[in-house]
């Protein structure tokens, strides 16, 4: 199998419902490593480009506040997108019981892993040079 990066963005119910260290454990748990942890705050703009349908965009809007920092866990190992990708269901399934939202958002595939990392990096600059100044 091929060691690649994926990412797990922790969204507003994980902070809320005080599950953000149950994740952190589980993934470490799966055997990927967290070899990076960012905070980023997503713009409205940031979430649009992520979210392609209106529904999404309108539920993610809420969920990602762009008024908060949120922690984006930088994962790596081997198959890492698929694995994070199962997890992530897994997790949904554990704490809502069923498939579909919640908690923490991960790439559905090696693009959508490389563009929505794209995006949040742009985040992640701006805060860095924003505490320098």
């Amino acid at each position: 199998m091929t060691v690649e990066n994926s990412f797990c963005l922790l969204k507003s119910e994980a902070y809320l419902f005080r599950k953000a260290a149950y994740i952190e454990r589980l993934i470490r748990e799966s055997g990927l490593e967290i070899v990076d942890v960012w905070k980023v705050k997503l713009t409205f703009r940031d979430v649009f480009r992520m979210y392609p349908g209106l529904m999404p965009r309108i539920t993610m809007t809420l969920r990602l506040l762009p008024l908060l920092y949120v922690d984006l866990f930088i994962v790596r190992g081997p198959a890492a997108v698929r694995r994070m990708r199962e997890l992530k269901y897994q997790l949904r399934r554990e704490m809502w019981g069923l498939k579909a939202g919640g908690f923490l958002h991960t790439p559905d595939n090696s693009v959508e892993c490389r563009d929505h990392m794209l995006i949040m990096a742009e985040r992640r600059a701006r805060l860095l040079y924003s505490l320098k100044g």
